[in-house]
């Protein structure tokens, strides 16, 4: 096995991780702070799966460079938009 199909398995395993991670954060934010998981509040994290959906479904290099700076980009944007308030 050559270095690049190392490389090319442990991140599509990093990427799978991170996806689930960005899915679970999504799902369990709304949940524990006593928000409904379908809300109009909790559409800016859908578009925070979008870009790391597609770096997980894809092998181009040219789609990785342009998601892979875009998804940390929309998960901060999503996480500064959100301000839940702990009372």
């Amino acid at each position: 096995m050559e270095l690049f199909e190392f490389l090319t398995i442990l991140l599509s395993i990093i990427i799978g991780l991170a996806l689930a991670d960005v899915v679970a954060g999504n799902a369990f934010r709304p949940l524990a702070f006593g928000e409904p998981l379908f809300a109009v509040d909790n559409a800016s994290s859908i578009v925070s799966l979008i870009p790391c959906s597609a770096l997980v479904a894809t092998k181009l290099k040219p789609v990785h460079y342009a998601l892979a700076t875009l998804a940390p980009v929309t998960i901060l944007l999503d996480t500064l938009a959100i301000s839940y308030v702990i009372d």
